[in-house]
């Protein structure tokens, strides 16, 4: 692979230098210092509260790759649930909050590398889960299935981020 010599003469570059690479979809960046992607931000104002539209526009957002999700609302329970929903959004943390708005930022996104490992703690996590709810039906442990939610809302937000990963770096 070599280089164009304006551009390598330009950044006083020789044989044995590290550069920085950047993969954007089909595009490679090069630099001679650290790259950062260009961060993904989304908007959205949310009248009423309606949950279902506040879910599904969160888990759009965050299955889209969006960066940053900044979200106005008049309603204060707006803002309830999305600290609830935020919970679903693996590396996602509210990190600026008022009474009519709030910004959710990725501040720990699953790499593409661990893509592999995540899968794979999908299935196991589901599999497992789903043997836990078969028991609790066959028993008739009303009390087991109730304690099972948190396990669900786990397996859930695995689930999420698997499908950010697969539709960012399809």
């Amino acid at each position: 692979l070599s280089l164009p010599a304006k551009w390598v003469n330009i950044h006083h570059l020789k044989a044995g230098d590290e550069l920085e690479v950047l993969e954007l979809k089909d595009s490679l960046i090069l630099s001679t210092s650290e790259i950062r992607p260009p961060t993904k931000r989304i908007s959205f104002n949310c009248i009423e509260l309606d949950w279902w539209r506040v879910r599904k526009f969160l888990f759009s957002a965050y299955k889209s790759g969006f960066d940053e999700i900044e979200v106005n609302f008049k309603d204060p329970k707006v803002l309830e649930a999305i600290n609830r929903e935020a919970e679903m959004l693996l590396g996602f943390e509210i990190i600026t909050q008022r009474k009519d708005y709030c910004l959710l930022k990725n501040v720990a996104s699953p790499l593409k590398e661990s893509f592999p490992d995540l899968v794979n703690k999908t299935f196991l996590f589901t599999i497992s889960f789903l043997d836990d709810v078969i028991v609790a039906f066959d028993t008739k442990n009303l009390k087991s299935l109730a304690d099972l939610e948190l396990r669900e809302r786990t397996q859930n937000k695995l689930v999420q981020a698997v499908l950010r990963l697969l539709l960012e770096y399809r």
